[in-house]
């Protein structure tokens, strides 16, 4: 999938997939629909995340998936571009990767 139309928000969990038992919540509105999976074989390597589809739209808001706060912020010309690293309550770590944009707040930051 090409790097421009990947601007989905790629979700990594940290030891943990992400499933209806585990009490989180889908990280966006819309449909909720994958790309590729978590440990799909990729060139050498297993792919740490979920992609998540969003059909080359831009701007749709991200939803935590639990509660928890931010822990980093990070922007990048390669690898995961902008990223915001959620520090969930029960101890483990959401990372939005391939973010279109951060809130305006955040941006100004």
């Amino acid at each position: 999938m090409r790097k421009g139309i990947l601007i989905s928000a790629i979700v990594l969990f940290v030891s943990v997939s992400l499933t209806a038992h585990d009490g989180y919540m889908w990280p966006m509105a819309g449909t909720a629909q994958l790309s590729s999976t978590f440990s799909e074989y990729r060139d050498g390597h297993y792919h740490a995340g979920i992609d998540i589809r969003c059909f080359g739209r831009v701007g749709i808001p991200c939803i935590a998936v639990s509660d928890g706060y931010v822990n980093r912020i990070r922007v990048q010309p390669a690898g995961y571009g902008r990223a915001l690293y959620l520090k969930l309550f029960n101890g483990k770590t959401a990372v939005y990767a391939h973010l279109h944009s951060f809130d305006a707040a955040l941006d100004s930051l």
